[in-house]
């Protein structure tokens, strides 16, 4: 939400080379519609049940982008990340995707 789309895939390329084969990034971010005319910021409110509390919060930012869950899907297939688990619910998205591994000459044999 925070970082610019235009460095969306920059991060994506940053991630991908440290992680160990097999590892995982796990992504939570919101979707964004076109921006309405007369608003210039984007707010999130989140409601979170813990166990024993419940807190309300909420993030904004300047409402310059449109995102959604596609374009994340987009940049981690065009990274190389194979895409395990996802979803959306209202403005939320989700998704948990995997390096893998190198494939040995052994285990091509």
């Amino acid at each position: 939400m925070y970082i610019p789309k235009e460095r969306h895939q920059k991060v994506f390329k940053n991630v991908y080379p440290v992680l160990k084969d097999r590892g995982e990034f796990l992504l939570w971010d919101v979707k964004m519609p076109a921006r309405r005319k007369n608003f210039r910021v984007f707010v999130v409110r989140l409601k979170i049940q813990l166990p024993n509390e419940k807190i309300e919060t909420g993030y904004g930012t300047v409402w310059d982008k449109t995102q959604n869950i596609e374009h994340f899907k987009q940049l981690a297939l065009k990274t190389g990340f194979k895409i395990m688990k996802e979803w959306s619910k209202g403005k939320i998205l989700f998704l948990e995707m995997k390096k893998e591994g190198m494939v040995s000459a052994r285990t091509r044999l």
